[in-house]
């Protein structure tokens, strides 16, 4: 069997196709056809990409350029032969330089960020197992549509699955249907799941649901899955130090993974991928690996990107500075402090070592959190706890006392019966994962271990009534009305741990300034969830947005510059999630940050210590970059460790041990950050390097106007913003548009943003993924008359731009990828090369390639053909180049990559 070549391009079932390769066998020749690049057809020719073993018989040779005079159709001209040419020739080059798709048309915006990190994972072999370790506000869940989008546009058939915490499902669903037009469905708990495990394609499952009872097994088998995203993966833990003590999330993906295809693909999402554990990180690392169990086959696979190094499309930033501010710090009297030290010594277990001791010690942290994020909260603990572990009834009257001064009580009514009220604090306390918001000490500190001294327990819940009625039950909110009001009218995103918290504020906001807020909380509906932010977010909803910890992943608030901490989670991590709802794309103005936090508790210590030990580390760095870096850096701190050392602390001023021991973690979270940015960074610095291609918005708008019939229209003024002095301010610019099919296009990207003409009319964003321009791309490209050659004069601009040439010749490369008995489209590249008087040949500069492009449309065409011409040595010249470009590098030979040639333009430049 003998490979040859002849023709590049033949007619095969009445479809113009560009031949890959040619194979002779025993005398019978047989063609590898490929059909044109889906950018310029869409799928509307209802074939595969590769047509294989093709009988030479059943095709006919299509010729790219036609040898004058005498092949020249009747009644046609030079004239309109060089106007088919040009347009082909722009339709290839708007399809060849835009290889990252900012041209496309979509409901959110393009961002280059995310755009570009799409095109380096399909571009990557390496990269079929990635994780996507941007920090939290960069847009992760775009990303992951956009490369589904991407794959479902080369592969039709493909299943994706996308696994996510509960609570995100819906968001994340919606964001792929009403942004990216996918046919997203959700497959959660309840009536809300539409979806079908085993026919849809595009799925959306809780993570939670899906590790729940029988439910892991028939998820397990479910697959196999081309495509499978973990979103929040930091969720999946297995601590051993090589693995082997995986959670129910772990053993699950694993078994997914396990169960792909080798082509198949895993793309693994977290703001917070590390989470202070070095174990929990690698292990994580290891599922990247081909095999799923060594380090050094995760090499490469990790994508860790900051706010401060992503730019736009004009290399401008995309996120304003952060401001923290110094933590008001609230005096609640003596009175709060010695029922707070109370709560600390109900947990005193002196005697208890091992795991007795370290569950007390958290015990007792998450109890003082409690206490020290409201009086409220803190009662609201005491009193689970005394029906948990003393199993009291309302005959405790203590019990009774403290219900009672908790009404309203999670979304009930402030006269809510007592009876009524315990009935649901049972329940509560007996729901297997109640804790979206209030985590019950039972999680790791079991009945049988501990139970709270009652007399000193009465005691506290007596006391928490009796602060109720005192000026420490309300005194953090009036400090916090300080804040508010020095806001000036602007929206403020409020979060606290307890929802007993969230409920005391929002309650307090809508008593002193007359608007209820928004509230997210944790045994909220997604639906009831969304519908608050969405409020929040439109600019006649509520000005406050209050949120226990059920907001802090996931959601966008940025509608708000402003936020406030009403309380300190000791894990830091928490800390950055939070912020990372406002601090997000379309924040427009520096970022501001409060605090909030009651005297005596060991929040204010343990951050003052920690930002003070960093400060010296920064100052020797980039001091500049502070707040940036105390959150990248925090959010490396194991955990559990600060956990240990402010849990086991004495009450009142941290001492010099903790002081010490919370320096050194610091210090070695700085380190983590060091090595885990040296070793990460160079995968980001890739993907800034790529190349954005040379086509523009006023190119696409160009071709439209010259050969897709569309006018030009009225300009559409559009909002856009720029950093002056750390802010962003708004910027009119003004945005060419044009009018196709009755339509008012807008000629660039709008950001999702809805805008009008001067006249009023809706403009839609204009794109090269829209169906009347696919048709329009389709009609030029795919010929049915002879193209090929161009005949213009040598103007002077075209002169300036490439001197003492003659003969230009345009060929647009589409390279395919074949995997796993599949081809997929890999890339397209436009390739222009002058042709001086003696015959020698030269390609072009991409930037010199696109204005030579933009400079023929501008160049008057000629009438009759040159008669000095060889026009059979063009063609040989032709040929040769277009070999030349058809053989595959050995990186490309190694990937699976092949090439296949189609021949735009052949362009003579007369005087």
């Amino acid at each position: 069997m003998k490979e040859t070549t002849t023709s590049m391009l033949v007619n095969y079932n009445g479809i113009v196709r560009s031949v890959l390769r040619t194979v002779s066998d025993f005398g019978f020749e047989s063609y590898d056809l490929v059909g044109p690049p889906r950018r310029l057809n869409g799928h509307a020719l209802g074939a595969g990409l590769v047509e294989t073993n093709v009988d030479k018989r059943r095709v006919n040779p299509v010729r790219a350029t036609v040898h004058p005079p005498s092949t020249k159709a009747d009644g046609d001209s030079l004239l309109s032969m060089t106007a088919r040419s040009l347009a082909r020739l722009y339709a290839g080059f708007l399809a060849a330089e835009d290889p990252q798709r900012r041209l496309d048309a979509h409901k959110a915006a393009t961002l280059m960020h995310q755009v570009s990190l799409v095109q380096h994972i399909l571009t990557q072999p390496n990269l079929r197992r990635v994780m996507i370790g941007d920090e939290v506000g960069l847009g992760k869940t775009i990303e992951a549509g956009l490369l589904i989008r991407r794959l479902l546009d080369q592969e039709p058939s493909i299943r994706v699955l996308y696994l996510a915490p509960a609570r995100l499902v819906s968001n994340v669903t919606n964001e792929l249907r009403d942004k990216l037009d996918l046919d997203a469905r959700q497959w959660v708990a309840g009536s809300a799941g539409d979806a079908r495990l085993d026919s849809d394609r595009l799925v959306v499952a809780s993570i939670n649901k899906a590790v729940f009872g029988d439910n892991l097994g028939m998820v397990a088998k479910s697959g196999p899955w081309d495509v499978l995203i973990v979103d929040e993966c930091h969720h999946l833990s297995d601590w051993g130090p090589s693995g082997g003590k995986p959670n129910q999330a772990f053993k699950l993906v694993s078994q997914l993974v396990k169960a792909q295809r080798p082509e198949g693909r895993l793309i693994l999402m977290s703001g917070t991928p590390h989470q202070g554990s070095e174990s929990r990180f690698k292990n994580l690392m290891r599922l990247l690996a081909d095999d799923s169990k060594s380090l050094a086959g995760a090499k490469g696979r990790v994508i860790f990107r900051t706010k401060d190094r992503v730019r736009d499309w004009r290399n401008q930033p995309l996120f304003p500075a952060r401001e923290i501010r110094l933590p008001t710090v609230v005096q609640l009297g003596a009175t709060y402090e010695r029922w707070y030290a109370g709560i600390s010594a109900l947990y005193d277990t002196p005697s208890e070592t091992g795991f007795r001791s370290r569950a007390a010690g958290w015990a007792k942290g998450q109890a003082l959190q409690w206490a020290a994020s409201s009086v409220q909260a803190g009662l609201g603990f005491l009193v689970r706890l005394s029906m948990r572990r003393l199993g009291w009834t309302l005959a405790r009257k203590e019990l009774a006392s403290a219900i009672g001064v908790l009404r309203p009580y999670r979304g009930g009514a402030i006269n809510e019966s007592l009876d009524a009220l315990y009935a649901r604090l049972e329940k509560q306390i007996g729901r297997q994962g109640d804790v979206d918001d209030t985590l019950s000490d039972s999680e790791e500190f079991e009945e049988e271990v501990w139970s709270p001294d009652p007399m000193l327990l009465g005691a506290l819940l007596n006391g928490g009534v009796g602060l109720l009625g005192s000026e420490a039950g309300h005194a953090k909110w009036e400090a916090l009305c300080r804040i508010v009001d020095a806001a000036d009218g602007e929206k403020i995103v409020l979060f606290a741990q307890p929802v007993e918290t969230v409920a005391v504020v929002a309650a307090f906001l809508e008593r002193r300034y007359g608007e209820k807020p928004a509230l997210i909380i944790g045994n909220q509906s997604d639906e009831d969830r969304l519908e608050q932010v969405r409020a929040f977010q439109s600019n006649q909803g509520p000005r406050f947005l209050v949120s226990s910890r059920a907001g802090g992943e996931g959601l966008n608030m940025q509608r708000a510059r402003r936020l406030v901490h009403l309380d300190v989670p000791w894990n830091p991590m928490e800390l950055e999630q939070r912020v990372g709802r406002v601090h997000r794309f379309g924040s427009r103005k520096t970022i501001v940050v409060d605090t909030v936090v009651a005297a005596g508790s060991r929040e204010v210590d343990m951050y003052r210590i920690a930002r003070e030990k960093l400060a010296v580390i920064a100052s020797q760095l980039a001091p500049d970059q502070f707040e940036l870096l105390f959150s990248r850096v925090m959010s490396l701190v194991p955990p559990k460790e600060l956990e240990d050392i402010i849990g086991g602390a004495r009450l009142g001023l941290l001492g010099t041990f903790e002081s010490n021991e919370i320096g050194r973690l610091v210090t070695e979270g700085f380190r983590s950050w060091n090595d885990f940015d040296n070793a990460y960074r160079h995968e980001a610095d890739r993907i800034r390097a790529l190349d954005q291609g040379q086509a523009t918005w006023a190119d696409l708008g160009n071709f439209l106007v010259k050969f897709g019939g569309a006018d030009p229209s009225d300009d559409v003024s559009l909002s856009v913003f720029e950093f002056r002095n750390d802010e962003i301010e708004s910027v009119h610019e003004t945005l060419p548009a044009i009018t196709l099919n009755g339509k008012s296009f807008v000629c660039g990207d709008t950001g999702g943003l809805p805008v009008e003409t001067k006249n009023g009319d809706r403009a839609y964003a204009l794109g090269l993924n829209l169906e009347e321009i696919v048709a329009a791309l389709r009609i030029v490209f795919i010929f049915d008359r002879d193209a090929g050659f161009v005949v213009v004069r040598n103007s002077k601009e075209l002169d300036q731009i490439v001197p003492d040439v003659e003969f230009l010749i345009a060929l647009l490369r589409q390279s395919v990828r074949f995997e796993g008995g599949a081809a997929s489209e890999s890339g397209l590249s436009i390739h222009v090369f002058s042709v001086d008087r003696k015959g020698a040949t030269s390609e072009l500069r991409p930037e010199i390639r696109a204005e030579v492009i933009r400079g023929l449309l501008r160049a008057q065409r000629v009438r009759d053909w040159p008669a000095d011409v060889a026009y059979t040595r063009l063609d040989q010249i032709e040929r040769e180049l277009a070999s030349e470009l058809r053989v595959p590098n050995e990186r490309e030979v190694a990937s699976g990559i092949r090439h296949c040639i189609w021949p735009l333009a052949t362009v003579i430049l007369v005087k």
